[in-house]
């Protein structure tokens, strides 16, 4: 058996979730393209590894999209990030989505190579939005990983290939 397994996220989990979204956020709420969204209620995931809660990954469904609005990852290189995408490409195609976007800012590198690995691309760039961002949510840090300036949001998506069948 697989030391990795992926659960909906029920109520039971809002303590844990809370506790992975302020350490990764400061609140459980994130700014994106000027808007403040609270993330605690959003559909999810949780990864256990080795029995452990060991990732979150948060979405919404709008019209034709998904959104994925939280991606956190407690162990690295153990392919948990990787199966929540994978959990979360099984809802686009389920709800017949074209797409998965999501923002992150430009000083998350490893993340947008992440994301580039699993097929996104860069679908816009949004020069000098955390500085908008900062007026609604001032927690946001000016440097953020490996000491560099955060100011642009990174939008990053995933065409859905919808095969003839719902995936399980």
């Amino acid at each position: 058996m697989s030391p990795l397994v992926i659960k909906s996220k029920t109520t039971q989990d809002t303590e844990f979730v809370r506790t992975l979204l302020t350490a990764q956020f400061v609140t459980t709420s994130i700014v994106r393209k000027g808007e403040i969204h609270d993330v605690i209620n959003d559909n999810g995931y949780i990864a256990y590894y080795n029995g452990q809660q060991s990732g979150l990954l948060t979405y919404l469904l709008h019209k034709d999209t998904v959104e994925v609005t939280s991606l956190i990852s407690l162990i690295p290189a153990q392919g948990i990030g990787t199966a929540l995408i994978e959990e979360v490409k099984k809802v686009a195609i389920n709800e017949d989505k074209k797409n998965i976007w999501l923002i992150t800012t430009n000083d998350n590198i490893s993340g947008i190579e992440f994301y580039k690995k699993r097929g996104f691309y860069v679908k816009n760039v949004y020069k000098n939005a955390v500085e908008q961002s900062r007026k609604i949510k001032p927690e946001i840090p000016l440097t953020g990983l490996e000491n560099l300036p955060i100011t642009d949001e990174i939008e990053l998506e995933l065409a859905i290939e919808h095969p003839y069948y719902k995936v399980q």
